[in-house]
This record gives C-alpha cells, structure tokens and sequence, in this order.
C-alpha cells in the first residue's frame, strides 16, 4: 500500500486542480479579513474586501483602504494593469476617477502569492488523502500521523496570505501610481501602511497654519477670500501633494483649531431670517441666498462672538494690505478693532455680539459645509 506522502504527492498532481486551489485561495483572503483589515475601518477607512470591479470602490473623497484578489498580484515598481484600472477609474476609462489620492490598495506580491497558493495546495492534498482513507481500516499511528499533518498545513494558510499581501499602491505626490513593498511582518497589515512614510496618511490635525494662504499646502489662488470648508477638505483627496486625510473629520478638526487661534474666520448661513412684511417679528424660512451670514471668530482668550463678526475685513496692522493678506495672524481680533461706525475702511465690524464659547464650535462641527475666511 502506498505511505502518506506518495498519496499526498499523488494527490496535488492528479486531483487538486488550479481551479480548487483559487477558490480556496479567495476564501482563505476572506477569513484573514482581521489580519489584513488590522483596525483600518475603526479608524475611519472605508474597507474593500475584494471588490468585484474598480466601479465598487467609491469615488466620493473619503478615505479608501482596497485589498485586491489575487489577480492583482504586483511587485514593487510594477503595479498590475488591474491595481492601475482601480486607481484610475471607476465605471471606466470615460469615467476617470478624481479623488484618487484618498485610495490605498494593499494587494499580493507574485512570489509571495506563489507560496500561499503552495500552502493552499497542500492543505487541499491531505484533505484529499483524509477522504480517500474514511472508508478503511487505519492503523491508529498512521491515523495520528494524516490528523497532525492535515492541521499543520491548514494552519500555515492564514499566515502566508497575510505574509502574501506585502505590497503597497498609492499615488505619490508627483500623482504617478507608485507600489512598494513593505518589510516583512506578521501583525496586521493596516497599521504597517499607515506607519510607512510613502503611504503619507495622517490621523491627527495638522496644524491650522498649514491651511492659510501662503502655506505649505497652497490651497488658495490669489482671487480667492474664502472658501467652502468641503472643498478644503476634497483637496486632500484629490490633490497628489497632499497627505492622504484618514477621515473627514481630521481637516474639520484643523479648521475650528485655526478658528479658536485666531487663524481663520468662518461664517454659515443663518437657518432663517426676518420676512414679515413691514418688519415684523416673524420669521420663516428663506432661500439661502437671502439669508444673512452668521460669522465665528476669536473675540478674547476666552470667549467667542458670533452673529455678525467681521462684515468687512480691516487693513493688515503688519502690511497695511486691505482685504486678505498673507499674515492673518495681524488682523485685529480684539473688541477695541470691532467698530460698526467705520465699515467702509474695513474694519471689524460687530453687528450683533453674542458670547457663546464652545457653543460656536459645536455649531460649526454640526453644520461643517460652512465657508472660511483665509
């Protein structure tokens, strides 16, 4: 009678096809979604196990963490054809994708992806032998023997996949689509991109001066005196030269910080305004476009004014500039600058003063589609 391992060898020629060993492959990437997700969708990421096509991968600026299938196999420097597809469209080529700088893809080495399928194939064989020998009398040691050797191989698995998904593609700054390799590592794989300093990602607020016009971002053109908040935040994802933003959250976050320093002034529009006729008191929904602005900015080390700050922006203290200038820094923010009898020079102007504290910060986090000054 032919030992175990003639069987076992016998078996993985004859019986396993490539087709076996695939779709087991498939299913072992999808029970190591602990080890390859390694907390990415805790942190903010939206996770894609697998997806079928680049058309299941969003494209709406949020952050995107992808692991492709085996059939995305790349090695560093060379990125696959279908690893370039997901990056660079979603329905296809007439669709091409615009916030490509907010997708990270983790997907197999080819050697490494050899392996895991070497280990996949020879799980499958001892399985195979374990059927062959169900209907026979087995002696207890060779019986022992087909047990041990069945869950090693199928405990080896999981390890060589996850140690299979060892490379990285992203867009670089230039926006060139560029795969690297990671050091070879057996804890989660999420936290090792994150760490590796050409995947760019960041978690925290950056700091608020970064934003202004000036800055080391550039997020301003010249014509512009504010912009929508959304709209600084979509940069991080479309713009190549920026850190890719781990949640949306993070640019909200550094906006109020550049707020409460007296960096950045931020108005919204009021949820009403006055439309009685004849001045009453009655309020009612209006169209945006008529309702007035609602401004937030450093009044004092300690308090906050709203409701009417800034109507017109004064000359800088530092440069004498009227309008936006690039040291904000300058601008008077203390109540002694806010006079409402001199809004044509282009001072601070308090149309109504409100103290509010942290109640003006929690207005804006509630309502983040609101406009900043730079």
């Amino acid at each position: 009678r032919p030992n175990l391992k003639q069987m076992h060898d016998e078996a993985c020629r004859q019986r396993i096809s490539d087709g076996d060993v695939e779709a087991a492959l498939v299913e072992a990437i999808r029970s190591a979604k602990s080890a390859l997700d390694g907390g990415a969708s805790a942190a903010g990421a939206k996770l894609h196990l697998l997806p079928a096509s680049p058309r299941d991968v969003g494209d709406d600026g949020a952050f995107r963490y992808v692991i492709l299938g085996p059939e995305a196999a790349s090695d560093s420097g060379k990125p696959s054809a279908l690893v370039k597809r997901t990056i660079d469209e979603t329905t296809g080529p007439h669709r091409p994708r615009v916030h490509r700088n907010a997708l990270v893809l983790a997907v197999p080495s080819r050697d490494g992806l050899d392996a895991a399928r070497s280990s996949v194939r020879a799980w499958l064989g001892w399985r195979d032998v374990q059927r062959q020998l169900e209907n026979q009398t087995v002696d207890p040691l060779r019986g022992e023997r087909l047990r041990r050797k069945l869950q090693e191989s199928k405990q080896q698995v999981p390890a060589l996949v996850r140690q299979a998904y060892a490379v990285v593609v992203t867009v670089s700054e230039s926006n060139a689509i560029q795969a690297f390799k990671l050091t070879a590592a057996a804890g989660p794989l999420f936290p090792e991109i994150k760490n590796d300093e050409r995947s760019r990602i960041k978690e925290t607020a950056v700091d608020a001066e970064a934003l202004l016009p000036g800055g080391p971002y550039d997020l301003w053109r010249e014509d512009e005196e504010a912009r929508f908040v959304k709209d600084l935040a979509g940069a991080f994802s479309r713009d190549p030269r920026l850190p890719k933003m781990l949640r949306p959250s993070i640019v909200l976050d550094t906006v109020l910080q550049g707020v409460e320093r007296g960096l950045l002034v931020a108005r919204l529009r009021a949820p009403t305004a006055p439309c009685a006729p004849g001045g009453g008191s009655a309020r009612t929904k209006a169209p945006a476009r008529s309702r007035p602005w609602r401004w937030f900015c450093r009044k004092g080390p300690n308090s906050w004014n709203c409701q009417g700050v800034c109507l017109r922006r004064a000359s800088c203290r530092r440069c004498g500039r009227k309008g936006r200038c690039r040291c904000p820094r300058y601008w008077p923010t203390s109540p002694a600058a806010m006079s409402p009898s001199c809004p044509g020079q282009g001072a601070y102007w308090a149309v109504a003063s409100r103290l509010c504290n942290e109640a003006a910060l929690d207005e804006l986090r509630t309502r983040p589609a609101f406009v900043v000054e730079g």
